[in-house]
């Protein structure tokens, strides 16, 4: 009778609560009816998510207890690869082969089951892709059973919140937790909690699953944050945070034939193409044509990375880098021709590179830098491979060079240098550095690449480069003159978490500084250099207006050229020097 009555009282109150956000409180009748639409347009936006095959890269830390920290981390993991949720959930992975054959973790990427395998502690990657699906066949009230909690914004999403427990006897790998549902059209925001129920000798893990509004109005699986302080692998305990992001959403539809071809009609008809060859001016000299050969490999290997989402198409976050490399540049008084450019590549691992003559950082390097003087650091040592004319290999101007797939990029367009062009590249940096701004920021510089080389052993597959090269060993001088690390200290900075700095829009692969307001630690459990934290993304829907921040986007503190420097562009600064 209690029991009755209570779901009678929880039911009552749930249809006032909708029927105060409905539009026609006569449209919402009662709470079985709220979840019936629920459930069914979970299992709709399912199939919908279905037609997509988004990039997907997960990155795991494990770590132990610390006093003075709070956790210390002692080995991590990174998974890429393309994921498809049709049927049985599969994915092509983009890892050097014979690298995989080496490694001590499963390359057999998104399995149906989510799991960790005890044998040798080895992940399963398709565990932290199925948290994108809260039940693909059975999320209804046959199988679990629905209670209203409360009413909650995130963003400006107005959700209503359930507690979602399965059955007795429903099966294995069922949702429990809590789930957000937007009460416009009900569709599940967010659900947070754990599969149950594992086979023997698996175990799962908790998470936090996300999914953004994006164009049609859709929601789609964008973040996933897993945690587990102590779990039990017969008898082995294991401490764990993780961020998985899913991405490429538009372009997976565009590489269907159906859509290619379309595209190829869209441009027999488009009008509004213009010649960008730069052969238009006229006929090339031999030195021109050498030039505008190695242009075309820098722009083969370029349409490559975008085409298989690793590249972000040309943002704003471009543009700030340029203004950064452009007063490198201007204070040295360099003439480079044809002219740098600046590029986002899309991975966590903390690298930059040279493809000819443009420069990619990535967006975790990005995310964890901690002023815009380690911004230019990293921007002079990729010039100075330029200014020392390290040239791309013109072998990939040739088309067939680009003739592989997709899964084999990272293996066919590494760019890394050698040794000895790198120890060139950091004695000319240290150069261009000495007549820029940034003269005497060598300090905080020498502080962000210690907390760098000192974080390696820890965390190896965040700070090891995949296409270029690692940051662990560069400017070696700079970094031996550096202050001494001091984990305590919440007024020495070394590095930001990731997540700090870059927002990537999951639709179209687009980036942008961030807006959340910077966060001063109040002691050195909350310093987080290079670790993983919770995702909590501000949720809108398409057409409203993101947050605004009060101030500027800034990677540092005042860093104007100097008055005797060529006049150039202010750089809009990221960060000044907090802990985010």
């Amino acid at each position: 009778m209690i029991r009755k009555l209570c779901l009678i009282a929880a039911t009552v109150l749930l249809s006032v609560a909708v029927s105060v956000c409905a539009d026609k409180p006569s449209e919402v009748a009662n709470a079985e009816q709220i979840i019936d639409k629920m459930t069914a347009l979970e299992a709709a936006n399912v199939k919908n998510i279905e037609r997509y095959t988004p990039l997907v890269e997960t990155y795991v830390q494990t770590y132990t207890t610390d006093k003075e920290t709070g956790r210390a981390p002692h080995g991590d993991q990174w998974f890429l690869g393309r994921v498809s949720f049709k049927g049985r959930i599969s994915n092509d992975i983009f890892v050097d082969q014979a690298e995989a054959k080496k490694a001590t973790v499963s390359h057999k990427m998104f399995h149906r089951v989510a799991s960790l395998s005890p044998v040798g502690r080895t992940w399963e990657p398709s565990g932290f892709a199925q948290m994108a699906i809260i039940d693909k066949d059975g999320f209804n009230r046959q199988h679990y059973d629905f209670t209203f909690v409360k009413r909650e914004y995130l963003g400006t999403v107005r959700c209503l919140v359930f507690d979602v427990m399965p059955k007795s006897k429903s099966g294995i790998g069922r949702f429990r937790g809590r789930i957000y549902v937007e009460d416009h059209d009900y569709n599940i925001v967010r659900f947070n909690g754990l599969f149950v129920r594992p086979k023997e000798h698996t175990a799962y893990a908790h998470f936090d699953s996300w999914r953004v509004n994006v164009k049609g109005g859709q929601w789609l699986p964008a973040y996933i944050y897993g945690e587990e302080s102590s779990i039990d692998l017969d008898g082995k305990k294991l401490a764990f945070k993780s961020q998985t992001r899913l991405w490429g959403y538009s372009a997976s539809l565009r590489r269907s034939p159906e859509s290619k071809s379309a595209e190829f009609t869209a441009v027999l008809v488009d009008d509004s193409i213009t010649d960008q060859s730069g052969s238009n001016s006229g006929p090339l000299s031999p030195l021109g044509s050498e030039r505008a050969f190695e242009r075309q490999a820098e722009n083969n290997v370029l349409e490559k990375l975008e085409d298989a989402g690793l590249l972000a198409p040309p943002n704003e976050v471009d543009k700030v880098l340029q203004t950064v490399t452009n007063n490198l540049i201007f204070t040295n008084e360099l003439i480079i021709e044809p002219e740098v450019r600046c590029r986002v590549l899309l991975t966590s691992p903390i690298e930059s590179l040279t493809v000819g003559h443009t420069i990619i950082i990535s967006r975790g390097l990005l995310d964890v830098l901690p002023d815009e003087a380690s911004l230019a650091a990293v921007l002079a040592h990729e010039l100075s491979h330029i200014v020392l004319a390290h040239e791309i290999d013109t072998r990939l101007a040739f088309g067939d060079r680009m003739l592989f797939n997709e899964s084999e990029t990272i293996l066919h367009l590494s760019m890394a240098h050698t040794a000895e062009e790198e120890a060139a590249a950091d004695k000319q940096s240290l150069e261009l550095l000495a007549k820029s701004p940034y003269k005497d920021k060598f300090q905080t510089i020498g502080l962000f690449l210690k907390q760098i080389h000192s974080s390696h052993d820890a965390l190896p597959n965040l700070t090891r480069g995949r296409l270029g090269n690692s940051l662990v060993d560069r400017l070696g001088n700079i970094m031996a003159n550096a202050p001494e690390l001091k984990k305590t200290d919440v007024q020495q900075t070394a590095a930001l978490p990731l997540g700090a700095r870059i927002d990537l829009d999951p639709w179209n692969n687009h980036v942008e500084l961030t807006k959340a307001q910077s966060v001063a630690a109040l002691n050195a459990h909350e310093k987080l250099p290079l670790l993983i934290t919770p995702f909590y993304p501000y949720l809108n829907r398409v057409g409203e207006n993101s947050p605004k921040s009060e101030t500027k986007p800034n990677l540092g503190e005042n860093t104007k050229p100097s008055d005797d420097a060529t006049p150039v562009e202010e750089s809009k600064q990221i960060g000044r020097g907090g802990s985010e």
